[in-house]
């Protein structure tokens, strides 16, 4: 990412802070501090402040200025990934606060309380820093996406498509749900995915009823949905998709619960748009589902997750389309909508794509992949 535009946006956050902090009365920071190191607190908002967008960076952590500049600090072993970046940095040395040190001068220092360990913040507070949460801000930043990041997630979107598409020619009888989880993940690779953004899911017949089912040694049957939610990673950023198949012929049943959920996720898609309020999208979503439900006379069924969830560094990064967030979606908002109808004993459908939200309305990223009718897959 540019560095005139890594600053514009670092300042644009203390902005925030200092815009918020004020309002309520609180200390407002002259440093930010994030750390990414995996024994204490890694944040992936170091890449937000960095605008790093490859290398692991699991032992560094980063100082930001009023004036935006990010300054990073990395152990030795991790110099030759620092080095193409181009961004300041100073090697850690065993035994020496280096970090600490670089503080020095400031009072006030913004912090991710939702990451931060307590052993890290207490070796902040014996050195007289004042510590004030800036965790709110760095959310609402994460919200609004870059031209360099919205290239990364049409690419690990597209690889999340393609996969998807490819799916019923990974399907055959008797293979268990892990087994086409490991295939998923591979063809996720096989495209260029660096990785993969979150554990899959991969769940047969009436566990795909579990929205979050962990893949098992459970073996797939003729008759049986099949549900798999996966997700693709560019640099930094990830996708998420979710698509819902049966092997073999469908009941009417299956077929009917999937064109309800296909139904409601195309309204909702109808009227995504920045400005839009994203509780409104979910309660339409949920009612449409009970109805469908209580129509059908099965009135444990339900949907009983959010219609969507921002994405981005992190799979579930923040904001969402939910009854308990009061939410305005901003323009360059990328956000998951995916509807879900679960029927314990029955099985579930969940269609999900990513959408990115603009003023004229919303773009799906990952409409390559086929979901106008229910796929029999034979």
């Amino acid at each position: 990412m540019p560095f005139a535009l890594i600053k514009r946006r670092n300042k644009e956050i203390f902005g925030l802070a200092l815009e918020r902090l004020k309002k309520n009365g609180k200390n407002t920071p002259d440093a930010l501090y994030i750390s990414h190191n995996e024994s204490h607190g890694s944040d992936r908002n170091f890449f937000l402040l960095t605008g790093i967008d490859s290398g692991s960076f699991i032992y560094s952590s980063v100082v930001v200025t009023r004036d935006g500049t990010p300054h990073l600090f990395v152990q030795e072993l991790e110099e030759e990934e620092v080095k193409p970046t181009g961004l300041p940095y100073t090697l850690i040395r065993p035994g020496e606060k280096t970090v600490l040190r670089a503080l020095k001068g400031h009072s006030v220092v913004g912090v991710n309380a939702e990451v931060l360990t307590l052993a890290e913040a207490g070796r902040l507070k014996d050195h007289k820093y004042a510590l004030v949460n800036i965790g709110p801000d760095l959310e609402e930043a994460r919200a609004i996406k870059t031209e360099p990041e919205l290239a990364h997630l049409r690419k690990a979107s597209e690889i999340a498509a393609q996969t998807a598409h490819d799916i019923p020619k990974m399907v055959k009888a008797d293979m268990t749900e892990k087994e086409l989880c490991a295939r998923i993940d591979y063809k996720m690779a096989s495209l260029g995915s660096d990785g993969i953004a979150f554990d899959t899911i991969v769940a047969f017949g009436e566990r795909s009823a579990i929205p979050h089912a962990t893949p098992s040694d459970r073996k797939l049957k003729k008759g049986e949905f099949i549900l798999c939610d996966f997700g693709a990673l560019s640099g930094k950023m990830r996708s998420d998709i979710t698509r819902t198949f049966v092997f073999g012929a469908a009941s009417e049943g299956q077929k009917a619960l999937y064109h309800a959920v296909l139904k409601i996720q195309k309204h909702a898609f109808s009227r995504l748009k920045s400005g839009v309020n994203g509780r409104e999208l979910h309660a339409d979503a949920d009612a449409a589902i009970l109805e469908f439900f209580r129509r059908k006379k099965a009135p444990a069924g339900k949907m009983g997750h959010s219609l969507g969830h921002s994405i981005g560094l992190y799979s579930h990064d923040g904001k969402r389309l939910s009854l308990a967030t009061d939410y305005i979606l901003p323009h360059h908002f990328i956000t998951t909508v995916e509807p879900g109808g679960y029927l314990p004993g029955f099985g579930g459908v969940r269609i999900e794509d990513m959408a990115l939200v603009t003023r004229q309305g919303a773009e799906n990223l990952t409409e390559k992949a086929p979901k106008n009718e229910l796929i029999e897959i034979t």
